[in-house]
């Protein structure tokens, strides 16, 4: 790999926040533990790991390439036929997509909300500003 693509975007843990690092580091221990295609448990992981990095304000792409790219750095598809892999990738990638909107619905309601709460700012008319105490 050509360290100018690795500079010029967001590759590598190094360049990742803190949160994003985290995020992939239980995703990859899950991934890691799974021994069944319906572990339970890959769900909660995949949905951290998804919650983190539309945070961050990935775009529903690159939140499925990274998730990919997590898959990628881990041997625990091996342990699967390759119809079963394949069943597994398509499934966890959906359910990606599914988090992403789902978790930017919220984030939108929330701020909805919070605009909504706020209260319009006042602004003189001008023809107070031209009336003489006087008048």
């Amino acid at each position: 790999m050509e360290s100018g693509a690795r500079d010029s975007h967001e590759h590598g843990p190094s360049s990742w926040s803190a949160a994003r690092r985290l995020a992939d580091a239980a995703l990859l221990r899950t991934l890691e533990r799974i021994t069944d295609v319906n572990d339970e448990g890959m769900r909660p992981a995949v949905h951290a790991f998804v919650d983190v990095l539309v945070k961050e304000g990935l775009t529903p792409e690159a939140v499925v390439i990274a998730l990919k790219d997590t898959f990628g750095r881990t041997h625990f598809l091996n342990r699967f036929e390759p119809l079963v892999r394949e069943q597994m990738r398509s499934a966890w990638v959906s359910e990606c997509i599914d988090q992403y909107f789902a978790s930017r619905t919220t984030d939108d309601v929330s701020l909805r909300e919070s605009e909504s709460v706020r209260q319009p700012r006042q602004l003189p008319r001008s023809d107070d500003e031209s009336a003489s105490p006087g008048q």
